[in-house]
């Protein structure tokens, strides 16, 4: 079995506009991997879209529960975690920075417990 550095965990809820391009970012990292996707009772079509994901990607598992909010899907997700690192996602949003396993390889040098990057937001109507 493949030895995995990072568990990307994602909530989702009701975000179907946005969850492929969060998944797709999340798949085009380099670093070992798995995408674990809870869905916390989406009313919208936000499951079909992760099911889809799961039907195509080995690294991707999908639970879903009845609505609890984001802390309790954060927490399932942490129950599930197989990686050295956990890295929550929000589902609405996507990951630019192309080198985590350069971030999991200073990590592992400098024995880290936590690492910390910089978020950038951009907004529908343009602003941010």
């Amino acid at each position: 079995m493949e030895h995995i550095n990072i568990s990307f965990v994602v909530p989702v809820y009701n975000v179907e506009k946005y969850l492929a391009a969060c998944l797709d970012s999340l798949l085009a990292q380099t670093v070992s991997k798995e995408i674990i996707i809870i869905n916390d009772g989406s009313t919208d079509n936000s499951l079909a879209v992760a099911q889809a994901y799961f039907a195509r990607y080995a690294c991707i598992s999908v639970l879903n529960q009845k609505n609890q909010g984001i802390s309790a899907a954060r927490n399932a997700g942490l129950k599930l975690a197989k990686g050295r690192y956990v890295y929550f996602v929000d589902s609405d949003d996507w990951i630019v920075e192309p080198h985590l396993d350069k971030m999991v390889e200073i990590a592992d040098q400098h024995n880290a417990v936590l690492l910390k990057g910089t978020a950038s937001y951009s907004y529908e109507d343009g602003s941010g």
